[in-house]
């Protein structure tokens, strides 16, 4: 059965979080598997990567892929500039720790103009799924799919709680451009108004970089004059 961008994305998230919520009671996941200084992954994040990608490479043959733990996965038989973010699971520190505040996040991504297509964004263990297909924003609760605007407040990652209305802004630095962590939060962030600028008030992906979102206009003004203060 043929499945549409936003139906795979879905699709993928789904799986992942599936998987991390069947291992997570196993105390042996969490060991760190060391990546880095001062970066590590756990099982759960290469097993919900390897259901993730095999969803999109089934369903996707000709898409390029680009995770976090094992970098591009060039298709087969490329056909085409589309590409997808994959983030297995957004919050390694927070699931080794126990806690329940991690995602999965997937996108899919025009590789020419980097603009974002379809996103979903799944949280594991409410096993509610945000999504979107880059002119609206949704949660899937139990299989069913409800507009998403600022007056639901929701359960999720913290980009999705700022297009649920659970929080009034989130801030990050450095550059965002085609990070898979931000990818399909920033999406979802976009499809529900919210208003999405680097962290100088600039358009997104320009000048210093970063990340301001806030629920409303106000807010962000308010916001971007505490920054600039600072900043000075």
């Amino acid at each position: 059965m043929f499945l549409g961008d936003n139906q795979v994305a879905i699709a993928a998230v789904a799986a992942g979080a599936e998987t991390i919520c069947q291992i997570s009671n196993d105390i042996s996941d969490t060991q760190h598997i060391i990546k880095g200084p001062r970066d590590f992954a756990t099982q759960a994040d290469i097993t919900s990567k390897k259901e993730i990608i095999a969803i999109i490479k089934h369903k996707r043959p000709q898409d390029d892929i680009v995770a976090e733990e094992s970098g591009l996965h060039t298709a087969a038989i490329r056909s085409n500039t589309q590409q997808w973010l994959v983030d297995p699971l957004c919050g390694t520190v927070n699931y080794a720790a126990h806690t329940q505040d991690v995602a999965v996040n997937v996108a899919l991504q025009d590789a020419e103009s980097g603009k974002i297509l379809s996103a979903a964004v799944a949280h594991p263990f409410s096993g509610k799924i945000f999504w979107t297909d880059a002119v609206s924003a949704h949660i899937r609760k139990s299989g069913t799919d409800y507009m998403l605007t600022q007056q639901r407040p929701s359960p999720g990652l913290p980009l999705a709680k700022v297009a649920a209305g659970k929080r009034a802004a989130y801030i990050s630095e450095g550059d965002i451009k085609d990070n898979v962590h931000y990818a399909s939060g920033i999406a979802i962030c976009q499809s529900a108004g919210c208003v999405v600028t680097g962290i100088d008030g600039q358009p997104l992906h320009t000048g210093a970089g970063g990340l301001l979102i806030t629920e409303d206009q106000p807010t962000h003004a308010a916001l971007l004059a505490i920054l600039k203060d600072i900043s000075s």
